[in-house]
């Protein structure tokens, strides 16, 4: 037994079975494939794989295309019928296609999840900066100038103010506005990724949370 994509399969991937281009609707695996590529942001790291897998298999053995699908996310009927009657054996000796097994419960499904989700995370703190939560960026207008102004906004003060008034008075120094710089520029877009790390942290978190619930 082996691992293939974080799914274990009973077969190695090498034997899985080729059959005539005509026994299968290619164009309707490929538009699958499309669909689901679309859809991609809601699969996680070892379902994209196992996408991207089979779509470079798709002319070449498309059954093997289908098992990968089918293993991960399963196929739509019209196409799982037709996959099951491909792989059914038509004799006494098995036939060679790759059997893909998620895990054998409930929790262990949970606990690969949740670990697919704390490699998304780490993966996700090694690009760059995050930014704090609940902030976003703001723009105003420059007067007498074509471009806008782009600011870091909270509904708290957590910026350090850099008005030397506010950091000699007896109050925090903390402000709820910070100056980035021009819309479009360097400095701008490096903000707008941090807030994208944050948001993509913080629905990551939130799933973590309900798949720890439901654990039993």
């Amino acid at each position: 037994m082996r691992k293939v994509n974080g799914i274990q399969t009973l077969l190695p991937l090498e034997r899985a079975i080729t059959v005539e281009r005509d026994q299968l609707p290619i164009e309707q695996l490929k538009a699958l494939l499309e669909t689901l590529y679309l859809d991609q942001e809601s699969y996680g790291y070892y379902t994209n794989s196992a996408l991207r897998q089979a779509h470079s298999l798709v002319d070449t053995n498309p059954v093997m295309a289908l098992s990968l699908i089918n293993g991960m996310i399963g196929l739509p009927k019209e196409l799982y019928d037709l996959f099951d009657q491909l792989i059914k054996p038509k004799s006494t000796k098995p036939l060679k296609v790759p059997t893909f097994i998620s895990g054998d419960s409930k929790n262990q499904n949970i606990i690969d999840r949740i670990a697919q989700l704390e490699a998304r995370r780490n993966q996700i703190l090694a690009t760059g900066p995050v930014a704090e939560q609940g902030v976003w960026i703001e723009y105003g207008k420059v007067s007498k100038r074509k471009f806008r102004q782009a600011y870091y906004r909270s509904n708290k003060p957590i910026f350090q103010s850099k008005l030397q008034a506010a950091l000699l008075s007896g109050e925090s120094g903390l402000v709820k506005r910070q100056y980035i710089g021009e819309e479009n520029s360097k400095q701008v877009r490096a903000a707008g990724e941090a807030i994208a790390r944050r948001n993509e942290l913080d629905r990551i978190t939130r799933e973590i949370k309900m798949l720890e619930k439901n654990y039993e």
